[in-house]
Order: C-alpha cells, then sequence, then structure tokens
C-alpha cells in the first residue's frame, strides 16, 4: 500500500484528512448558526501544531451585525472543576 502524498500546497498533516469529511464540520456549525442555535463558533484543527482547518461561521455580535472572524477574541468567564 502506497502512503497518500499531499497535494499542491498541502502539508503532510492536512494530507491525513479527508477534505470533505472537515468540510462537513463547517456544514454543521453553519446550519446551527441558521437556526440560531448558537450565535457563532470558530472551528480550528491542528495536526502536529500546524492547521489543517480553519472556518469561522455566524455572528461575533449579531446584534451590531458583526460576523464571527477567525481571528475574533473571545472572552471566557469562570471555569470550574
Amino acid at each position: 500500500m502506497q502512503a497518500s502524498r499531499p497535494a499542491a500546497g498541502q502539508t503532510a498533516a492536512a494530507a491525513r484528512f479527508s477534505p470533505e469529511r472537515l468540510a462537513r464540520v463547517g456544514e454543521v456549525l453553519q446550519q446551527y448558526a441558521d437556526e440560531s442555535r448558537i450565535a457563532g463558533a470558530v472551528a480550528l484543527v491542528l495536526v502536529d501544531g500546524q492547521p489543517v482547518y480553519v472556518r469561522a461561521v455566524g455572528w461575533s455580535d449579531k446584534e451590531a451585525d458583526r460576523p464571527m472572524s477567525v481571528d475574533t477574541v473571545f472572552r471566557i468567564a469562570s471555569q470550574t472543576k
């Protein structure tokens, strides 16, 4: 069995994932945002510290009509055990 090679511009880490399967993550998040189940989300998949998938969906501030972006800063309040 021959190992698959990365496509042009694709890292070896990214070659381990099916682009179609990674796209489904974004589709589900977009569906959740469209159904107002979530306001917005950012998905990031890293392999060996390298990003292989990044996608932002929905709103970072829906009332201000500000879309979510991959560099949106999230405030995290209390986190306990």
